[in-house]
């Protein structure tokens, strides 16, 4: 017979792995912004099963948040897709700016825009208005 002791030792080292995009194997998307007088930058990454995790200043961990809806999170990556987002190039940060990176198929791509955001494809900044209102809405929960 186990032990109680054992089965509890046993769950005790159950550890979940943190999210680290440079293993991660999914597709994701990054939403953020930075800038300013200090530089940095928060982004939250968002997985195609809508896990949440920020990553804010300086800081390496990337903390989990609440989810958002998989079928928001899905249909972003779609749109990424539809949209050829992984081949679309734009950096035009400014001061602040926010910005749109994404890991499809193992292509990495950052788009980003500042203050003037007349050249910039406008379903980019509603695909990021979409995201960045999801997280606030579960944040709202």
């Amino acid at each position: 017979m186990i032990s109680p002791l054992l089965i509890l030792l046993g769950l005790l080292s159950c550890k979940s792995v943190p999210f680290q995009p440079e293993h991660y194997e999914g597709d994701y998307l990054i939403i953020g912004d930075g800038g300013g007088y200090t530089g940095w930058e928060n982004r939250y990454y968002i997985t195609a099963r809508g896990a949440v995790y920020l990553q804010s200043g300086r800081d390496t961990t990337y903390l989990k948040q609440s989810n958002i809806d998989k079928r928001i999170a899905n249909q972003a990556l779609r749109n990424v897709r539809a949209l050829d987002l992984v081949n679309y190039e734009y950096s035009n940060p400014g001061n602040v700016y926010k910005f749109l990176a994404m890991s499809i198929d193992g292509i990495h791509n950052r788009i980003v825009w500042g203050g003037n955001q007349d050249q910039i494809n406008p379903a980019i900044t509603n695909l990021y208005q979409l995201l960045n209102s999801s997280l606030q809405k579960k944040d709202n929960l």
